[in-house]
């Protein structure tokens, strides 16, 4: 799954590198493309290690199984800080802003704390209070991916929409759609990781592995997306013309 998720995310990423204009986006989108790239890398040799060697697997493979750990946290704190930073640029609210960065830095600080305490630790770390902590971490992913979406429509739900002509209009409600899927699947994803830690190593590990990947795939299809909507407005519409926080275009830039 992990490798069907990140052969889908390379071949999007190269249209949109070679497709789409504009150096910025494309080097912001770099960033979570690689950290996708290093984390793959390492799920892939701890299947290649489980598969040649069963019995030595864990033993062997604890060095990846942190560098995962971290690239998935990292992609998480990417995507959040993506999403919020575009909600910011609606709401303009520092106050919304503020609680939302500490939402979206926590998990990744929480992950970084496990990974300190279990190596300084050792054998001597309380297990059960990392499990615990991992599984805060993760049911605290998803419900920050739920609060951005459900902010992100509040808000443009909030918006005038008879100022608007209707391919703007369509525009924003096409917007709401999309954040509520991306919220949807990203919340979904880490809730049965959530689920699955009570249930089932294996399964809890299955999709950790592949949360990363979701989690990228969300940016860089609202890239190619936003990139369609704006070059099929119709000419009328100045992206550029709109500039008080409550229009939508401030979303799209």
């Amino acid at each position: 799954m992990n490798l069907s998720l990140y052969v889908l995310e390379l071949l999007l990423g190269l249209y949109y590198f070679f497709h789409v204009p504009g150096k910025r986006s494309k080097i912001l989108m770099a960033i979570p493309l690689c950290v996708d790239t290093v984390c793959s890398v390492c799920v892939c040799r701890i299947a290649w290690m489980a598969l040649i060697n069963p019995t030595t697997a864990s033993s062997s493979s604890w060095k990846f199984y942190i560098i995962v750990s971290i690239m998935t946290a990292l992609s998480a704190f990417i995507e959040q800080s993506y999403f919020s930073h575009r909600l910011w640029r609606i709401t303009r609210s520092k106050i919304v802003a503020t609680i939302l960065s500490i939402l979206v830095v926590v998990p990744l600080v929480c992950v970084l704390v496990t990974i300190a305490l279990a190596l300084v630790l050792g054998p001597e770390v309380d297990r059960e209070k990392l499990n615990n902590l991992n599984i805060a971490v993760t049911f605290l992913l998803a419900s920050v991916d739920l609060l951005i979406a459900v902010c992100l429509v509040y808000k443009l739900r909030l918006i005038d929409f008879p100022r608007y002509s209707r391919s703007t209009q369509s525009l924003i409600r096409t917007t709401m759609a999309y954040a509520i899927a991306c919220g949807c699947v990203t919340t979904l994803t880490t809730a049965l990781a959530t689920i699955m830690s009570f249930v089932s190593v294996n399964g809890f590990l299955l999709f950790i592995d592949c949360t990363g990947r979701v989690y990228t795939l969300t940016i860089l299809i609202n890239f190619l997306l936003f990139n369609d909507w704006k070059g099929n407005d119709e000419p009328s519409m100045s992206f550029t013309t709109f500039t008080t926080t409550q229009d939508i275009p401030a979303y799209l830039h």
